[in-house]
């Protein structure tokens, strides 16, 4: 038969107060770690949105452009009846449109136009972003 000699530890029953504290500053680092790289996600997420909805309002305006008459284009984009500012979403987009004629090697006037579009828009912080687009509209298209 065999003995064994019971060996019995001081405060066995537990974690030292030590230990605690140490396990809850590990736990409280890696929290603001997470929730640090959660929030730069988050930002570049908005900043993607936004970026992406002023790519959107290009184009709309450019295919907004393409089924006006070609000869008036000019007049009706200075004209007030064309909006200067777009919105989607929540988010109010300013656009600048420049139409540029196209001329040949003999500078004679040809039936294609240089559109440039200019959209922009401001920010959380109060900063101004801009997206430029260019395009041709030709008379036929």
């Amino acid at each position: 038969m065999f003995f064994y000699k019971k060996i019995k530890l001081k405060n066995s029953f537990g974690m030292t107060m030590i230990e605690l504290l140490v396990a809850v500053v590990i736990l409280g680092l890696t929290l603001s770690y997470a929730y640090s790289i959660i929030s730069s996600e988050l930002k570049g997420i908005g900043k993607t949105r936004n970026y992406s909805a002023a790519v959107l309002a290009a184009q709309q305006t450019i295919e907004e452009l393409r089924h006006l008459p070609f000869e008036n284009l000019e007049t009706i984009i200075a004209g007030t009846e064309y909006p200067k500012s777009i919105k989607i979403g929540d988010i109010d987009f300013s656009r600048k449109i420049k139409i540029e004629k196209t001329l040949d090697a003999a500078n004679n006037t040809i039936d294609l136009k240089v559109v440039n579009v200019e959209i922009t828009w401001s920010v959380d912080d109060g900063a101004v972003v801009t997206y430029k687009m260019t395009t041709c509209i030709h008379k036929n298209s």
